[in-house]
């Protein structure tokens, strides 16, 4: 699985964590290779920010998930 988040212009990534999680802080991607058991959840992932002083009140942020294809048995 992979998660992504676009942050705004407004903002710069400074620092991520995430117990159990392959962080890459360049591009702000996280991978995870194990298999999630069903009614199970993956460790929260922290992403610290600087927030520019123009910053909007209200920005958006989107973070997107991507794999997490499901194991045959």
């Amino acid at each position: 699985m992979t998660v992504a988040d676009a942050l705004p212009a407004s903002f710069t990534a400074t620092a991520m964590s995430g117990s159990g999680w392959d962080l890459h802080g360049r591009n702000r991607d996280v991978h995870d290779r194990e298999c999630l058991a069903a009614g199970a959840s993956y460790p929260p992932i922290t992403l610290t920010v600087d927030v520019a002083a123009d910053a909007p009140p209200f920005p958006t942020n989107t973070v997107t998930v991507s794999g997490g294809n499901e194991a045959s048995m």
